[in-house]
């Protein structure tokens, strides 16, 4: 929907405009706890519609702050994470009483 930007004067209210935007994310995760995510936010570059003349009498406003998606454009990012709480690696049982065993009698794997 359409956002309208207030002013101390009623006549000076102007909308931001409808804009579709699209946020695109992939993500990855390895059973060690390993993950990664690589995403587009605002990937078709939606900008907001320019603040009117009327209203930018001094000049350095190009974009009104009331826009309920920024005026930064298009950000692409990549994010690596970490799960300290991972599975180990192996079978898992739906069954929620051969978890609760496994929680509370672990096998020791070690020497």
């Amino acid at each position: 929907g359409d956002v309208l930007v207030p002013n101390n004067n009623a006549a000076l209210d102007y909308p931001v405009g409808e804009h579709v935007l699209l946020d695109v994310e992939a993500r990855w995760n390895s059973q060690a706890g390993l993950g990664l995510a690589l995403g587009v936010t605002n990937a078709l570059d939606e900008y907001p519609n320019r603040t009117p003349v009327t209203v930018n009498t001094n000049g350095p406003i190009g974009f009104p702050g009331f826009s309920p998606f920024g005026f930064n454009g298009r950000y692409v990012y990549a994010r690596l994470s970490y799960n300290w709480y991972a599975e180990a690696p192996g079978p898992v049982s739906p069954d929620p009483a051969a978890l609760f065993h496994r929680l509370r009698y672990p096998v020791h794997r070690g020497g």
